[in-house]
């Protein structure tokens, strides 16, 4: 089942996210170990996680290297990125081929409330949903400066 959905659960939660500048929130472990113990290993706070993949790519990683180095979804090392794109530190450029990255623009502007999952099913299978995550992240950081 999550692999005939998972991509759909994954755009339509982005989606939701994006459309409502939703941050996720990492809850304290309930079992958190006393001041001054050590633990075998410490969460990776979500902001430190995202810079890690932007890092990695910036060096020449490609996003599915940094998702299997990383143990990730390649949808999830997408997200990171189209998150910085949003805040403009990181160029759209090499992400997304020229020709793809007008066609993509074109709908967003066409179909300026849609969802990922929206837009994929209208530009169809010759894009991925992280190429329109992307483009839709670029337009979005062009329309906020």
């Amino acid at each position: 089942m999550a692999e005939k959905f998972g991509d759909e659960l994954v755009s339509l939660v982005v989606d939701y996210r994006m459309k409502h500048h939703i941050e996720v929130v990492t809850l304290p472990d309930p079992i958190a170990p006393s001041p001054g113990m050590t633990t075998a290993k410490q969460p990776i706070k979500k902001e430190d996680s995202k810079k890690i993949s932007l890092e990695l790519f910036e060096k020449g990683v490609s996003i599915p290297e940094i998702a299997e180095t990383r143990e990730l979804t390649v949808q999830t090392i997408e997200g990171h990125l189209a998150f910085f794109i949003q805040k403009g530190e990181l160029a759209i450029d090499g992400l997304v081929a020229e020709d793809k990255k007008q066609v993509i623009e074109k709908k967003v502007t066409e179909m300026p409330n849609s969802t990922l999952r929206e837009l994929k099913i209208a530009l169809g299978d010759d894009f991925s949903y992280g190429e329109i995550n992307f483009v839709r992240s670029h337009i979005q950081y062009l329309r906020e400066i």
